[in-house]
């Protein structure tokens, strides 16, 4: 744990509290800076009830299991302990976690949120026997009464919601590697964006003419617009936004025979405000311009910190695949596309 103390300028108040909504490392969940030990008592490879009381999450259901990883698989990394994985094969795959708990400290237990950003690391094993490689969801997001469910969705190639598609710059590949997966919600602004791999969603080549270089946002200049007349703005009159479920949910008509996906490092929240450490000497919420493929540097979000005043902030470090620190630099996060440097570790 490191104290950040600004010498100028003040951290970004936030709406629900000093701490991030949910920070998720497997066998402890950080709902609201409390820890919760819900799979402290599962050993690794067993399946999760689909309550557990002291949880965060509803784990699946009765006949789409999901369960606790504790080193028997490919980790994302050598310091990941524990995370969340399924081979179930099941015809649809709709193993998930669920939806996360709100806690009950903000605002009464109100979800008011009108923001949204979720970031976690997967890994995708496709083995379908018939059917399309990309069929499915990895995350849903809706309002919290009911609007929107079922029909605005995280694709492994898309995102979703009705009345159009924002195709990603390249299909997730399907190699059994590890990726980082972000989604950015803002009810105000009516936008609506994602990134895999820290690749803007957005589709590499154009054909046809149902596809193309779309986003969800009303602001025209937004990023790597390069087709103006393509957006479409998010403009749901949803109450707030959250999470539906997280994990994956196939498709009945595609046969999931020999499928594996794993999840770990779950990070949800209400405000874009956040710590990452990177590689990279530069911050951009998508460094690869638009066509360009090839992944940016990665970056680990730190899960655990709290805003300790307006000039102090506590972050517990989470070197991640990083080998060590030096080197890496540390940034604060302030905006759905800004960052401010704090300094490089020696």
């Amino acid at each position: 744990m490191m104290m950040v103390t600004r010498t100028s300028g003040a951290w970004a108040p936030r709406t629900h509290g000093e701490h991030p909504w949910l920070y998720d490392v497997g066998d402890a969940q950080y709902l609201a800076g409390t820890q919760l030990d819900a799979m402290a008592g599962l050993s690794n490879a067993t399946e999760v009830p689909v309550t557990v009381l002291t949880g965060v999450w509803s784990y699946g259901s009765s006949t789409h299991r999901i369960r606790l990883a504790r080193g028997s698989r490919p980790a994302p990394n050598s310091r990941t302990q524990a995370w969340w994985y399924s081979t179930t094969g099941a015809d649809n795959m709709k193993t998930v976690l669920g939806a996360p708990r709100w806690p009950s400290a903000w605002n009464g237990g109100l979800q008011n949120n009108r923001r949204l950003y979720v970031s976690w690391w997967f890994r995708m094993k496709f083995a379908y026997t018939s059917g399309e490689p990309f069929r499915g969801k990895y995350l849903r997001y809706n309002a919290t009464d009911g609007a929107g469910i079922g029909s605005c969705q995280f694709n492994p190639d898309t995102l979703q919601h009705p009345g159009g598609t924002m195709f990603d710059i390249a299909p997730t590949s399907l190699a059994s590697i590890w990726y980082r997966n972000e989604l950015y919600v803002d009810l105000d602004a009516d936008a609506v964006d994602a990134y895999s791999q820290y690749r803007y969603v957005r589709q590499f080549n154009a054909t046809g003419t149902t596809k193309g270089p779309h986003e969800f946002r009303r602001d025209d200049n937004f990023l790597y617009t390069l087709n103006p007349s393509g957006n479409i703005p998010f403009t749901e009159p949803w109450i707030n936004v959250t999470v539906g479920s997280l994990g994956y949910d196939g498709q009945s008509g595609a046969v999931h025979v020999g499928q594996e996906h794993d999840i770990a490092n779950v990070y949800v929240d209400t405000e874009w405000q956040r710590f990452e450490v990177s590689a990279s000497a530069t911050w951009d919420i998508g460094p690869n311009p638009f066509s360009q493929s090839v992944p940016a540097a990665a970056r680990e979000v730190q899960g655990r910190w709290r805003r300790v005043s307006d000039t102090v902030a506590e972050v517990y470090l989470n070197q991640g695949r990083f080998n060590a620190l030096a080197g890496t630099t540390l940034w604060y996060v302030d905006g759905m596309k800004t960052a401010i440097r704090i300094g490089q570790f020696q």
